[in-house]
């Protein structure tokens, strides 16, 4: 399953070497292995994918001047995790009686 959330490029608000960021352009889309079908490996490669992604984005956020970016880029992050979560579960219910 693919999910709207992609990787995340911020832009320096001006062109000096201020570390601040105004802007996002989006790239390369994420995948999250559907629960029903994955297997450990997949999940696990999703999920070592999902914290670097997160681990990259947290390490840019703290330098973004903008609230209202600031704050969309924080629900995309917690649409991701509770997507990947609703999958994980699916997937362990799987073994759950095993």
């Amino acid at each position: 399953m693919k999910i709207s959330l992609p990787s995340i490029n911020f832009v320096p608000a001006s062109s000096s070497e201020s570390a601040n960021y105004h802007f996002l352009m989006m790239t390369e889309s994420l995948s999250i292995p559907d629960g029903n079908r994955a297997t450990v490996h997949e999940m696990a490669a999703a999920q070592k994918k999902i914290q670097a992604f997160v681990t990259e984005v947290e390490d840019k956020l703290f330098a973004v001047d903008d609230d209202m970016l600031h704050d969309f880029v924080v629900a995309q992050l917690r649409e991701l995790a509770a997507e990947y979560n609703r999958e994980l579960k699916i997937f362990s219910a799987r073994f759950a009686n095993h």
